[in-house]
């Protein structure tokens, strides 16, 4: 296991990832929330949930991965599926709906990159412009990872829609979880899986910008 990626990470490479994933997490985190209430479970508006706020959404454990690894999550909407229309599915449909609507997200980060690109100049265009490519980044790398079906990720919807009574049980586990995964990505194994399906994606998703 090897640190020296930090090295070379630099303080305002750190800043922009930051900043990007808040951007993300926010973002999938309303979306979450939205989407189970829609489908009739009422908690995530009454805790809060159904908000842009970052600081409300952000998970730490997230926040140190994506700027790490590039790879976050935001912390997790407390979502029982016996209160969702359609129960079970119910908990797919928010799942999918809220890694999609980061897809929508990554996508119309585009004519926003044009338009930085058209407005602004020199350091502060350049840092504008590095956000927004590190969202579309973060982004893709973010719908991928939370498919996984790991507690703390927005995949322990997976869990939930096959024994929906296990959510308070499943909470207990998210912190061991998500360290566990800040120290799996140590290994390089999570980026050299996630390579393949983000370049893909990224070929449909990100218009490259001369």
């Amino acid at each position: 296991m090897s640190l020296t990626f930090l090295n070379d990470l630099s303080f305002a490479q750190a800043a922009i990832r930051l900043v990007a994933y808040l951007i993300v997490a926010a973002a999938h985190g309303f979306f979450w929330a939205l989407l189970a209430g829609l489908l009739g479970d009422r908690d995530p508006a009454f805790t809060g949930r159904r908000t842009l706020n970052p600081l409300v959404q952000a998970s730490l454990p997230g926040l140190v991965s994506a700027v790490l690894f590039h790879v976050g999550w935001s912390k997790p909407v407390v979502t029982d599926p016996r209160h969702l229309r359609w129960g079970r599915l119910g908990a797919l449909v928010v799942l999918f709906g809220g890694l999609a609507a980061i897809l929508v997200l990554v996508g119309l980060f585009n004519p926003l990159r044009l338009a930085i690109a058209n407005m602004l100049s020199g350091a502060t265009q350049l840092n504008v412009l590095a956000v927004a490519q590190e969202v579309q980044q973060q982004g893709i790398l973010f719908v991928l990872f939370n498919l996984l079906p790991i507690p703390g990720l927005a995949g322990q919807l997976w869990l939930l829609a096959i024994r929906p009574g296990i959510g308070p049980n499943l909470r207990r586990y998210e912190l061991p979880a998500m360290i566990a995964m800040i120290v799996v990505q140590l290994t390089g194994v999570v980026a050299g899986a996630l390579a393949a399906p983000s370049a893909w994606l990224s070929h449909f998703l990100v218009t490259q910008i001369s």
